[in-house]
């Protein structure tokens, strides 16, 4: 099983461009396809609020089933704070936050150069592209 944190880019990202890398990876992780998403209540909070925002305008319906479907597949965690000091943008903190406790294999964002360096534990940070074309070829 791969255990993923999503960071909040690559979910608004999925519903934006259907059949993008995004919305291929966030298709992955949800289904029973060897993959295990892994969220904080602080990220799964997120997720919620960014995906009502009124710019993107998804249906609220929309937004429910999405996040009644992440919340099911995903794992719980209980993240220790503070991360900051990885992180250039201090909001994505809790991301990073997130896939140290769950031991993620990988935190997946669009944002990549918000993270300093590309591993914190097992856990690597690679953009979208970078997690499709590891996963084609195999590791």
């Amino acid at each position: 099983m791969i255990r993923v944190v999503l960071d909040t880019n690559v979910v608004v990202s999925a519903l934006l461009k259907p059949g993008s890398i995004p919305s291929s990876i966030l298709q992955l992780c949800l289904a029973d396809a060897g993959f295990e998403l892994a969220a904080s209540q602080s990220l799964l909070g997120e997720y919620e609020e960014v995906l009502r925002r009124p710019a993107f305008a998804f249906t609220p319906g929309l937004v429910d089933r999405l996040m009644e479907l992440i919340r099911q597949k995903s794992i719980a965690v209980s993240p220790a704070p503070s991360l900051v000091a990885l992180v250039t943008h201090a909001a994505d903190a809790m991301v990073l936050e997130c896939a140290i406790a769950a031991a993620a294999d990988f935190l997946v964002t669009g944002n990549r150069s918000h993270f300093v360096g590309d591993r914190h534990g097992p856990t690597r940070i690679v953009t979208p592209a970078q997690f499709l074309e590891l996963l084609l070829a195999g590791g």
